[in-house]
């Protein structure tokens, strides 16, 4: 598990392989993001990413929990 910075909210990382049947070395990752703020939690969850991807799903992610929030 690694954790991300977004815009001062920690977003918590993860990454696994796409199917457990494939090799986790032939295949791109899965990445899995779960972020709480003030209570309120949200998951994102997507194939074949990127880190920089994953950073922007952690940005969108902390964006929509915070609209939903109020």
């Amino acid at each position: 598990m690694r954790r991300l910075e977004s815009d001062g909210v920690s977003v918590e990382l993860r990454t696994g392989p796409l199917l457990s049947t494939h090799d986790p070395h032939a295949m791109p990752p899965s990445y899995f993001l779960k972020v709480i703020i003030d209570g309120w939690g949200g998951e994102l969850a997507f194939k074949r990413g990127s880190d920089e991807a994953a950073e922007s799903g952690a940005e969108t992610l902390v964006r929509l929990v915070r609209a939903m929030k109020g």
